[in-house]
């Protein structure tokens, strides 16, 4: 099954964020079984003054580096959307982008703004300071 048409829509939106300077990266992620490519990290460096991507493979024993230019960095991506990787994360100043696979291989995209990882943040710590409370409410200290 190729996923170049939904990957590619995806990867619109790095272009897009990388042209209005909201990137901060893309990381591929969520390995189906044990391999030994663990990661793929991509960010952006300027080569020669054009803007292009370093991808970054990390495996368990070692690190590996390539420079592509943003087209070229698309088709090396895609190389490796569902073998061996599940997801890929675009994270942004704006809003995080979650392409994902499924077990049945059906692919879906979720957006998620900074605000609301904001406010979910916010909703964990209360519920961590809940607990806090809770778990120290009979609890006296003695100098």
């Amino acid at each position: 099954m190729s996923f170049a048409i939904t990957f590619s829509e995806f990867y619109i939106k790095v272009k897009a964020s990388l042209e209005d300077g909201t990137f901060a990266k893309l990381t591929l992620a969520k390995t189906i079984g044990n391999t030994d490519l663990m990661n793929i990290y991509v960010r952006p460096i300027s080569d020669e003054n054009i803007l292009k991507l370093e991808l970054k493979y990390k495996f368990q024993k070692e690190e590996l580096f390539e420079i592509h230019t943003i087209d070229s960095a698309f088709t090396r991506l895609l190389e490796f959307i569902n073998n061996p990787f599940l997801s890929a994360i675009l994270f942004t100043t704006k809003f995080d982008l979650t392409y994902k696979l499924n077990k049945k291989r059906a692919v879906s995209m979720i957006e998620q703004s900074q605000v609301c990882w904001v406010w979910n943040l916010l909703k964990m710590l209360k519920k961590f300071f809940i607990l806090i409370n809770y778990h120290f409410r009979n609890v006296t200290f003695d100098n």
